[in-house]
């Protein structure tokens, strides 16, 4: 699913590192408004990993964060209302979080096709290491296949401005499952969270080369080259 867009580009690659939820919106929303103020650059993909964060979207009820943001504040989970599309999702370390600001109008002014691509990106990241990731009919996402039924494994939430996408996608690598029992993930009981390090065990690769990987694929499925800034 490769970008149609014509004419070639080159998307800068930021790595924050581990930054903290609020400083990477932040970031996000810079980037966003200096991208519409110059609407021939395609933009950036921002790469980075959260602290612990519970985030909340544009979709999340009361009943789907049972605990108080106070007993999770205490519990070193910072509580954040995020302006994305979606409910409840956690963020923290062992997670690949990937924020791609892009200027839909030369990607297409598709905002499902977007989260389709975004979803692509992931299915190539997985495939790249032995995985066969799919999506779910009426979900966004991608899945891993259980004996028992399928488990998440990426999340996916994007917001507009201006046709320029931002937020994006969030890689359980080998991150925390147990953070996801303190809430309702994406709002949906009996809603089961996997990650690489669960299904591949001692097999499982690095951060660092699944995000590797993950650039490679981004680059594929959008039509564009990378330069790691």
């Amino acid at each position: 699913m490769g970008c149609a867009a014509a004419g070639f580009r080159t998307i800068p690659a930021r790595h924050l590192g581990v930054v903290p939820y609020s400083e990477a919106l932040e970031i996000q929303k810079l980037t966003v408004a200096r991208l519409a103020e110059n609407p021939g650059l395609p933009g950036e993909l921002l790469l980075c990993s959260h602290p612990d964060v519970i985030t909340l979207g544009r979709t999340t009820k009361d009943e789907h964060l049972p605990l108080p943001a106070d007993a999770l504040r205490s519990m070193g989970i910072d509580v954040v209302r995020a302006d994305r599309g979606g409910s409840v999702t956690y963020h923290g370390p062992g997670q690949i979080v990937a924020y791609p600001v892009l200027q839909l109008n030369l990607f297409g002014k598709d905002l499902v096709l977007h989260m389709r691509r975004l979803e692509d990106v992931v299915i190539r990241t997985l495939s790249h290491w032995g995985l066969s990731g799919r999506r779910k009919t009426g979900m966004t996402g991608v899945w891993l296949d259980f004996p028992d039924g399928p488990r998440k494994v990426c999340a996916i939430g994007i917001a507009v401005r201006r046709w320029v996408a931002y937020h994006g996608l969030a890689l359980n690598v080998d991150v925390n499952l147990d953070r996801f029992s303190l809430f309702i993930p994406c709002g949906i009981r009996d809603y089961r969270v996997t990650s690489l390090r669960e299904r591949l065990g001692d097999a499982c690769p690095s951060r660092r080369d699944v995000e590797a990987s993950l650039v490679e694929a981004f680059a594929e499925t959008f039509g564009v080259d990378i330069e790691v800034a």
